[in-house]
């Protein structure tokens, strides 16, 4: 039977206030007056290394795998990851290499052992990559495809000649607008030299119909590796010059916070400024080598709420293979996260600790509330935590939905104390609550959480066919 994940909007059980408990206190003061960001419809979007797209494992042809992956739309797919350096566009296929070709002995020269497989096993033909492609097209995702940047010229500079089977391919196959990304992440070159490459693709696409009529973009990978240590200006360089010549800038969350520090105070309010008010979108994304379930489900949480709230519009999370096909903590907290939480993004004011909250106005199955407000957090301490939320004004009261994520004893993945298997619906518990200016909301330890306040007059909230970016 397939697997079926729902969000049911309807009570299950109806309290009159909210239960106090002992718990760590933390004051919540929250901007209603106006958004601070306006994030992308695909905000929460994903990364998955082509090695895994190019398996033949049955796993991922599974019903619970394609129903996990439409529930998630819209959302961009970054098909980037370590073996994007390995991958070959050949006159048929895909391919990605696996290892070097074997040493060649004597014994092998005179041998009819065919040592292809060890170099290439994991390959896929053209016609295949474009049902995909149309696939993923006509579920509600956006494509980003990065290209092996890694094969060089005599001269040292990136080789296009290599891409151009994928181009042709692609053209003629009419797959519309997506993104092509210079490889997974630029190594073993400098930063300028990294942008002249990205100027090349940018000419080659522009050759084709589909760039020429705007509809390939172009974006550059994570350029950590070839941020030079001494230099106190390639990270400025590189986002200034991004900012004019790509449809896109990418950075790498981790190393881009530290590069902002080791700026002066002068240069980093330009940068930043520059950010601000430019219209070339700004994506993050993170390497995250958390193994425990519920951490890696926190995490992601806790930088969707921070990169929302500094002014990113989409935020990558670099899927693990047993993510793909798999309903784990993470996959029901995005599931939540695509039903509940909208695209305008509020001002939080709370103090950092093992307990965070994020406020976006509320989108019910990705469509606006007037007025209402969605609260998330993580709570990762052991004890239980109290937020205490401040409004501009009193509130009316009325009910709110509240969603708590988690592990049971048995370490069972739960919403709400139901435990979730293959399928089954999600539903809330709803609370009511008496006319407010501070709402208390609570969060047990090792835990996450969604609180919808569908009733709230939030003035941040409201017009909610406005679109513009805040000043």
């Amino acid at each position: 039977m397939g697997a079926k994940f729902k969000l049911v909007l309807l009570p299950v059980i109806i309290l009159s206030y909210l239960a106090l408990i002992d718990a760590d206190s933390y004051s919540v003061v929250v901007g209603t007056e106006e958004h601070v960001n306006l994030v992308d419809a695909k905000f929460l979007s994903f990364t998955i290394d082509p090695k895994y797209l190019f398996s033949s494992s049955e796993k991922y042809n599974s019903k619970e795998c394609i129903c996990m992956a439409t529930s998630l739309t819209p959302a961009y797919i970054r098909i980037a990851g370590p073996s994007t350096s390995r991958m070959r566009f050949r006159n048929s296929t895909i391919a990605i290499e696996q290892g070097p070709p074997r040493r060649l002995t004597l014994s092998k020269l005179y041998s009819d052992e065919d040592d292809s497989d060890y170099r290439t096993n994991l390959a896929v033909t053209h016609s295949k990559w474009e049902k995909f492609v149309h696939w993923a097209k006509s579920t509600g995702f956006d494509l980003v495809f990065a290209l092996n940047n890694h094969d060089k010229t005599a001269a040292g500079m990136w080789d296009p000649n290599t891409t151009l089977n994928i181009f042709t391919v692609a053209d003629k196959a009419n797959i519309g607008p997506m993104f092509w990304q210079l490889g997974y992440e630029c190594k073993n070159q400098s930063i300028e030299e990294y942008l002249n490459d990205l100027e090349t693709l940018r000419v080659i696409i522009e050759t084709f119909p589909s760039g020429k009529a705007g509809g390939w973009q172009v974006v550059g990978g994570d350029v950590t590796h070839c941020l030079q240590a001494d230099s106190k200006s390639d990270f400025k360089d590189y986002i200034t010059l991004s900012n004019d010549m790509m449809d896109a800038i990418l950075l790498n969350g981790n190393s881009s916070s530290q590069e902002l520090e080791r700026m002066s105070e002068k240069d980093r309010y330009k940068l930043l400024k520059l950010l601000s008010t430019s219209d070339t979108p700004l994506w993050l994304t993170e390497h995250n080598y958390l193994t425990s379930e519920l951490e890696r489900a926190a995490d992601w949480m806790t930088s969707l709420g921070y990169s929302a709230r500094n002014g990113f519009s989409v935020h990558y999370r670099e899927l693990k293979e047993k993510e793909l096909y798999e309903p784990t903590l993470s996959f029901y907290m995005a599931l939540l996260f695509k039903n509940l939480v909208g695209e305008r993004v509020l001002n939080v004011d709370i103090e950092a600790s093992q307990a965070i909250l994020f406020a976006h106005c509320t989108s019910l199955r990705r469509k606006p509330v007037p007025g209402a407000v969605t609260f998330y957090g993580a709570n990762m301490d052991d004890e239980p935590a109290r937020f205490s939320i401040k409004m501009a004004k009193k509130e009316l009261g009325g009910d709110i939905m509240q969603f708590i994520l988690g592990h049971d004893r048995n370490g069972n993945i739960v919403v709400n104390g139901r435990a979730m298997y293959y399928e089954g619906d999600i539903r809330p518990v709803v609370k009511r609550v008496r006319p407010y200016k501070t709402l208390l909301i609570n969060l047990p330890p090792k835990s996450f959480g969604f609180w919808v306040l569908a009733n709230t007059k939030v003035k941040a909230c409201f017009d909610t066919h406005n679109s513009e970016k805040p000043a």
